[in-house]
């Protein structure tokens, strides 16, 4: 009986947690919608393994990019700003769905669902220890 109960609860784990693609922002200019992304910012499903990424290109001392860009990267950047002739450009990465954002705080619905299947867990393990 036992058994049985572990096995629901790997299965259920399977089908509760596949893998999934990581939902990031996409767009391409300097707009307050691109660097401050909201519920009208476009988005896409990147490829597995892959991260979200935002570049950013500046002119001279300016505070304000010239060009902004979230993209789904590979994670292949080099993080951080390199000076160049005329100013300086920036790459940074993460790697939750939809992070890089103007929001303070997401769950993952990932993280949720590990919380639900451990309460799950020591339900049926509690259930079973009063049949037993």
């Amino acid at each position: 009986m036992k058994s049985d109960y572990n096995q629901l609860v790997v299965v259920l784990l399977c089908v509760l947690l596949p893998v999934r693609a990581l939902k990031c922002y996409t767009c391409h200019d300097a707009s307050l919608n691109c660097m401050k992304p909201d519920a009208t910012t476009s988005t896409t499903e990147c490829p597995a393994n892959q991260k979200c990424a935002i570049h950013s290109a500046y002119k001279g001392n300016d505070t304000k990019p010239l060009m902004f860009t979230r993209f789904c990267s590979p994670g292949s950047l080099d993080i951080g700003c390199t000076e160049t002739n005329d100013g300086k450009t920036c790459y940074s990465e993460c790697k939750t769905d939809l992070c890089g954002g103007s929001h303070a705080s997401r769950t993952s619905q990932s993280s949720l669902l590990i919380m639900l299947s451990t309460v799950l867990f020591y339900f049926l393990h509690t259930i079973q220890s009063y049949c037993v």
